[in-house]
């Protein structure tokens, strides 16, 4: 069954399938929200359940021309961002786990991972401003479309495109800078 059809049935009556909508995302959120808020698994599992009672008032709410999943990851976007200014935590760096940057595409990305694996990776996402480090870690660990991270972000999916390329952009420029030859 969809998440569209899971969405269908709950709001016409069978409210315990939003279990299974739990299962779906539950574990994606929480990934997801720790890398926004960066605080512990307690403070990350009060966030993700807060996503969840709000996307549970408002699945009235949801069109049916969305995609689910970028609907519920917009809920956890503005939950997490919700729970960060009223704690006022600034956000200075998102741990990345280590785990493969696979685009089906051999490019800079790939070649920055062979070369020095993904923790320097990790170390020089953690250099770029919050709002690149969202968009990359979602392109690529997330595996989500222009589309879905248009919906997510709010934006065009030609907006998507330009900020996720001059994301790139200065992530090549950060790994060039720390690769350069000392000058004699």
């Amino acid at each position: 069954m969809t998440d569209e059809e899971l969405v269908s049935k709950i709001t016409k009556g069978e409210t315990e399938l939003f279990g299974e909508i739990i299962g779906r995302y539950e574990d994606k959120l929480k990934r997801y929200v720790t890398r926004l808020i960066n605080q512990d698994e307690a403070e990350t599992e009060d966030v993700v359940e807060e996503v969840f009672i709000r996307a549970y008032h408002n699945l009235n709410g949801y069109k049916k021309e969305w995609k689910f999943n970028s609907w519920i990851y917009r809920i956890g976007h503005n939950v997490a961002i919700d729970w960060l200014k009223k704690r006022r935590v600034k956000i200075e760096k998102m741990e990345i786990e280590e785990e493969k940057w696979d685009t089906g595409e051999e490019g800079m990305e790939e070649k920055m991972i062979r070369e020095e694996g993904e923790g320097k990776v990790a170390r020089m996402m953690n250099k770029l401003k919050k709002e690149d480090r969202e968009l990359l870690w979602l392109c690529y660990f997330e595996d989500k479309s222009y589309e879905e991270l248009a919906d997510i972000f709010q934006v065009t999916t030609n907006s998507v495109a330009v900020r996720l390329n001059r994301a790139k952009k200065k992530l090549k420029f950060i790994w060039e800078k720390e690769h350069e030859e000392p000058k004699k």
